[in-house]
This record gives C-alpha cells, structure tokens and sequence, in this order.
C-alpha cells in the first residue's frame, strides 16, 4: 500500500475484514444479518479494547449504578426472599 496513510490502511483493513464477514455468511443472510453481525462484532471489539485500557468497574460498582436504574424491587442491597417486592 504505498503513499497510503495509516488512518487509510486502517479503513482499507476494515473494509476488508467486513468484506470477508459477509463472504463468509450463508446466501441466505438479509442485510439486517450482515448489519446485527457487524454491529455485534463492533460492540465486542470496543468493550474488548476498554478491558484492555483498564476501563473497567467492579462488580459492586456496576450493582450501585445499575441499582439507580432498575426497580427498587431489584437494588442490590434488597434481600431476596424469591419473589419481588
């Protein structure tokens, strides 16, 4: 790839790569295939890179933030007695 830039070779390896994964998919893949495979493949990809950065959370840090979110019913520090409430 001469007097191609990195960002370039970049794009053209992606490119490539989406070209192999729907090469590889079955005659029978719908676009709406091919976009939830790509957009699936992409979202690991990120969350991989984040872990690998150290961009992570303990468990009990995701409990408390995802406790502000859910229903009281189900915040972390409820006993479980079986059924909610």
């Amino acid at each position: 790839m001469a007097n191609v830039g990195p960002a370039r070779q970049k794009a053209m390896t992606e490119k490539s790569r989406v070209l192999q994964l729907v090469q590889r998919m079955p005659d029978t893949a719908t676009v709406d295939d091919i976009m939830y495979e790509l957009y699936f493949r992409e979202v690991i990809g990120q969350g991989l890179a984040e872990a690998d950065a150290g961009q992570v959370v303990t468990l009990e840090e995701a409990k408390q933030r995802l406790a502000k979110w859910l229903l009281p019913a189900f915040s972390p520090d409820k006993k479980r007695t079986g059924a909610p409430g």
